[in-house]
């Protein structure tokens, strides 16, 4: 089975409506429900982990050969990158006023 990131949401999607339908005024077994859906939700992150690889580094020569060789291109990502993506805001070194 493929495992993605909207396979993963849609999963966490389909267990919370599961287990809110079964869900009562009594605290214990709300409690049992909450247990087993952090149960479940751990499952399904360690199965995302399990399938990860770590990534391959080429030397430099070997880098330089794939990018002239192939329809390839090279990218970096900085510390502001790695913010933006993370729903941060960035500024620049450029943007901040004294």
């Amino acid at each position: 089975m493929k495992y993605s990131l909207k396979r993963f949401l849609q999963n966490i999607i389909y267990l919370a409506r599961y287990n809110l339908k079964d869900i009562n005024n009594n605290s214990l077994v709300y409690m049992k429900h909450r247990i087993n859906f952090a149960a479940k939700l751990r499952n399904e992150i360690k199965n995302d982990f399990d399938i990860l690889k770590p990534p391959r580094v080429k030397s430099t020569a070997d880098t330089m050969k794939e990018l002239v060789n192939t329809n390839k291109s090279i990218i970096r990502f900085g510390d502001g990158e790695y913010i933006i993506m993370g729903g941060g805001a960035f500024l620049s070194k450029n943007t901040i006023k004294n």
